[in-house]
This record gives C-alpha cells, structure tokens and sequence, in this order.
C-alpha cells in the first residue's frame, strides 16, 4: 500500500519580488495556514534560489525553460543514490511568430549503485524542422 500522499496547490510569479514570488495557494484541498504559507515560501527558495530568475523571455513573452534538479542526494532504493538528477525542457517558437513548442530536452543522472557501480549520463533530444500537419487555421469554422 502506497502512503497518503499531500496535494499543495501553489502559484510562482515571476514580476513579484523575490520573496514573494512563491504562494500556496491550497494544501490538501483546504486554506493554508499563514504558517504553511511560510514554510512553502522558505522551501520553494531553498529548492528553487539557486536556479535564477532567467526561466521566462521576457523580450518575447514565453516560457523559455523548466528546469527540474535534485539538490540533496536522492535514494530511491536500496544501495542506489543519485547525486545528481536533471531535466531541462526548454521551448521556443517553432517558426518565426510561430506558437511555443517543447525544443529540448535534457536529462543528466549521475550516482552509485551498490559502492561498485557508478554512472553517469546524459541524454539531449532536440526538436527541428517543424511542420504544421493540421487542417487550415479557420478551416473548421
């Protein structure tokens, strides 16, 4: 039997100050006390304050990337430890004034199985030559 996991619901905007950015918004399914609301502010900053600011374009006004890490070790079983987890989508037009789409994405895992067995890889999918393969815009209509 799996244990019964927490929902938080919670909400990052990038234009607030720095301390402010991070807000919960539910946890599960009720308002979040002013302390949970503190606690997840601190552990969004510990999680999320060495990443930057830089994850938006502003020039262009979309999402440039997501970046997903590991910043403590992670032991998902018995004898394996991750030192190090990454994934890295990032996104872009398709075509000059195109809509968004998924460009990349990157995922680098390094760490130990069993004292004996170290890795580390890394893996880099990219997107290119998009082709739009749906009905005319407007053809539905």
């Amino acid at each position: 039997m799996f244990p019964a996991v927490a929902v938080s619901v919670g909400r990052y905007d990038p234009r607030l100050d720095a301390g402010a950015r991070w807000q919960l918004l539910s946890s599960d399914g009720r308002e979040p006390t002013q302390e949970e609301q503190e606690d997840y502010r601190r552990e969004k900053a510990h999680d999320h304050g060495r990443d930057g600011d830089d994850r938006i374009d502003r020039v262009n006004g979309h999402l440039e990337y997501i970046e997903l890490r590991n910043h403590e070790t992670i032991r998902p079983g018995f004898g394996v430890k991750l030192s190090k987890l990454i994934t890295r989508l990032t996104f872009g037009p398709a075509v000059k004034d195109g809509p968004i789409v998924p460009i990349s994405a990157q995922v680098e895992v390094k760490g130990r199985a069993f004292l004996v067995a170290s890795f580390d890889e890394q893996e880099i999918v990219r997107n290119t030559d998009f082709e739009y393969v749906g009905d005319e815009p407007g053809a539905a209509e």
